[in-house]
């Protein structure tokens, strides 16, 4: 045997053991997947998988934030044909952001002159993986599996549709058509004198035009603690807290003063750590809304 050819068989015996591991993430074929309007997903929905950069924790408040962090690894269209998205992605090294461990996720889009359509999804058990030369296996990441939904909607038994996208709206957008040739179009300006605000309409979905008495907020008690629960709307990109105060005059809000029960694209639930009575004779809460 030449040195030639025992340096071209080493070559490729080098090859063939490169580290990689296949990552298999996809969407059952044949389900029911839909936009927020109702209709079927069709081919402008692309998805992808990867990690938010710089340690970044997506939550329906940092909407705004998410491409600025988000780094995909790989794409693929949904094919409506099949009902599906689904793609294999090599995973052969691991350099930053992809680092071993790391929090993937699953994130699909559709961008369009009418309207924006998000979805973003993940399994607990989502880590990025690293190479492995050794495993046969095929790492998969399905859909079905999802535990953690910040947009949109994600139904393991697939009924009655397994995903379902969030539209996603500026408050320029919604102003644009709720507020049409209406003068007082501010965040701040309140045209039905409802006392609830542009900000406050476009965060919980009601007409800015329409006088509302309903309250957007929910007051209740667990074992003598109050909770504050308020509903927001799925896809707008607001900052949105609750605030407590003992004198209508200092207000506060985050830990120590308040804590979060539940920060969903549906709902934000507070609790008062002080329970009513000798030191807390008496509280105020009030919900605030900021634009990005």
């Amino acid at each position: 045997m030449t040195r030639a050819l025992r340096a071209g068989m080493w070559w490729l015996a080098t090859a063939l053991t490169l580290p990689a591991t296949n990552l298999s993430w996809f969407c059952n074929a044949g389900t029911t997947n839909l936009a927020s309007t109702g209709a079927a997903m069709d081919g402008a929905f692309v998805f992808e998988v990867g990690v938010f950069s710089d340690g970044f924790v997506p939550t329906v408040s940092n909407l705004i934030e998410w491409q600025d962090h988000w780094v995909p690894a790989q794409q693929t269209n949904y094919n409506p044909a099949n009902q599906r998205f689904a793609s294999v992605h090599v995973v052969t090294a691991n350099s930053a952001p992809f680092t071993a461990g790391a929090t993937g996720w699953i994130f699909g889009r559709k961008t369009g002159a009418a309207s924006v359509e998000w979805i973003l999804f993940r399994s607990s058990s989502w880590s990025w993986p690293e190479p492995d030369p050794f495993s046969p296996f095929v790492l998969e990441w399905n859909a079905a599996d999802a535990d953690q939904i910040v947009l949109g909607t994600v139904n393991a038994s697939g009924s009655p549709f397994l995903m379902r996208s969030a539209e996603v709206r500026s408050f320029d957008q919604w102003r644009g058509t709720e507020l049409a040739g209406e003068p007082l179009d501010g965040p701040n300006d309140d045209p039905d004198h409802d006392g609830r605000p542009n900000a406050f309409e476009f965060a919980f979905g009601t007409s800015p035009l329409i006088p509302d008495a309903s309250q957007p907020a929910a007051i209740d008690f667990d074992a003598g603690h109050a909770r504050v629960t308020v509903p927001r709307l799925a896809g707008r990109p607001v900052h949105l807290w609750v605030e407590v105060s003992e004198n209508l005059t200092t207000w506060s809000s985050g830990p120590p003063h308040l804590e979060t029960v539940v920060e969903t694209s549906a709902s934000l639930v507070v609790r008062d750590p002080i329970a009513a009575g000798p030191l807390r004779p008496r509280a105020f809460y009030r919900v605030r809304v900021e634009l990005p």
